[in-house]
């Protein structure tokens, strides 16, 4: 089968003094801000003469004095053309009608998004050939790719554009028009100074000034994604700051010890320090504490319409045959939607374990996004996830796949009617990731890098506290 052609506009503005990134140029003058547009500008042509497979175009708008932008396109091999009138919405409507009427699949970035670069556009373009359509979401709220194989020009109509409502209002008329679609990894762009600063240590190879993201869009591909709901993964908007967790002496990492417990430890007491808070951002996080329980002290996890999760990452993978832990609630969450649905992803009770999964072994579309994932935001991201939970929803031994991502399972391995008692529970860790990834990764197991505890009930409301004991590993001999 002949594959579609593909399309690559590159919408930009002309670099007029005093008409391009105002925003910059209120803080840094509009001399500067003319070099940093032109910067970015640059940036961008030499991601797009990365692609190869693509008709490019520059699709330019605003005054060009001696044609320089027609220039400019041509010294990168690419087609010139002015944007159509109309607000922002209504040209890139047209502009992508105007390539997909010539046939194939069209691709439609910005110049001041720097995370975009050829592999982000490969993979915008892979996505097409399931869906109508594909975002790149911008942290800010906004997007900074769009992609389509069909014509929907209302899915740009009545857009408050330039406000953080871009992305949620672009996905309701999706939703109206019947259309499916799909978001890669949350990008961000180049609004503010401190943007381009940002941009700056980024292309340097430092780390970036801002903090990482975590939103539920991007948990879906590893920490983050396992995190996701729990706040590991992640609009891409900078992550707020976490409400501080008192912590303790740090606790060695060891094979006798991989996840140092709280029993032994006096309620009221600091957390051990190698467990630390992971947030959502524009979620308030939940209350962690150690109280008195059975047999020692525990840890209290305190949910009111609130989400966070603590996370222990091994300083070596660790291989484990079967892990036991005892936990409890005495409330299930007030959940807005199904099991399995984004609106229903509450859980009073969760357990993640992340997986060192070999990442050639991951289905060729999600090892690309994976990959940018890591790239934009935390190269540990795992390649596989799995969730225990407990859920008066579904029989106890139900797998599904995580409403964010398939690289995260999520294990029903209690159901009970009432909440209440402590629940004890063992589970052999290589059943059950044969289980949720075995047809994938083949024969073995993979080592485990990593674990968190979690309880959540930012989707539905309502107020909820879950209680864990230490966790209890079985290693080989």
């Amino acid at each position: 089968m002949t594959e579609p052609s593909r399309h690559l506009i590159v919408f930009a503005r002309a670099p007029e003094l005093g008409r391009v990134k105002t925003r910059l140029a209120a803080r840094l003058g509009p001399h500067k801000a003319l070099a940093i547009h032109r910067e970015l500008l640059a940036h961008t042509l030499a991601a797009v003469s990365g692609v190869d497979g693509v008709t490019a175009w520059l699709s330019v708008t605003g005054h060009d004095p001696g044609r320089r932008m027609v220039a400019l396109a041509r010294r990168h091999g690419m087609r010139w053309l002015a944007q159509p009138e109309g607000d922002l919405g209504q040209r890139m409507a047209r502009a992508l009608r105007d390539r997909l009427r010539e046939g194939g699949h069209a691709v439609l970035i910005g110049c001041d998004c720097p995370p975009i670069d050829a592999t982000v556009i490969r993979a915008a373009f892979d996505a097409l050939a399931g869906y109508d359509l594909v975002f790149g979401p911008t942290e800010d709220g906004g997007y900074g790719l769009v992609g389509a194989r069909r014509d929907a020009p209302a899915v740009f109509r009545g857009v408050e554009w330039s406000t953080a409502r871009v992305m949620d209002q672009t996905r309701e008329r999706l939703a109206a028009g019947g259309l499916s679609w799909h978001e890669l990894p949350t990008l961000w762009d180049v609004d503010e100074a401190p943007d381009w600063h940002r941009f700056l240590a980024w292309r340097a190879g430092k780390p970036a000034p801002a903090p990482l993201p975590a939103r539920r869009r991007l948990l879906g591909q590893g920490l983050a994604a396992a995190g996701l709901a729990l706040g590991l993964f992640t609009e891409l908007r900078p992550a707020a700051q976490a409400q501080p967790v008192a912590r303790g002496p740090s606790s060695p990492t060891g094979l006798t010890q991989p996840t140092p417990g709280f029993a032994d430890l006096a309620p009221g007491s600091r957390l051990p320090a190698a467990w630390e808070e992971q947030t959502l951002r524009g979620v308030e996080p939940n209350r962690h504490r150690l109280v008195s329980g059975p047999g020692g002290t525990v840890l209290q996890i305190e949910s009111r319409g609130s989400a966070s999760s603590l996370v222990c990452r091994f300083d070596s993978p660790l291989r484990a045959e079967r892990l036991a832990w005892s936990w409890r609630t005495d409330a299930w969450p007030s959940v807005k939607g199904a099991l399995g649905e984004k609106a229903g992803d509450d859980f009073s009770l969760r357990l993640y374990l992340f997986f060192d999964h070999p990442l050639e072994r991951v289905p060729l579309a999600d090892r690309v996004l994976l990959r940018i994932a890591r790239g934009l935001h935390d190269p540990r991201l795992p390649a596989a996830s799995l969730c225990y939970v407990a859920d008066p929803r579904a029989p106890a031994e139900t797998l599904l796949v995580s409403p964010y991502t398939g690289r995260v399972q999520v294990l029903v391995i209690r159901s009970a009617p009432a909440p209440g008692p402590w629940w004890t529970q063992e589970r052999d860790i290589a059943a059950d990731f044969r289980r949720a990834f075995g047809a994938e990764h083949g024969p073995g197991t993979p080592p485990i890098t990593g674990v968190a505890l979690a309880c959540d009930t930012d989707q539905g409301g309502g107020a909820v506290n879950a209680w864990f004991s230490d966790l209890r590993w079985t290693l080989p001999g």
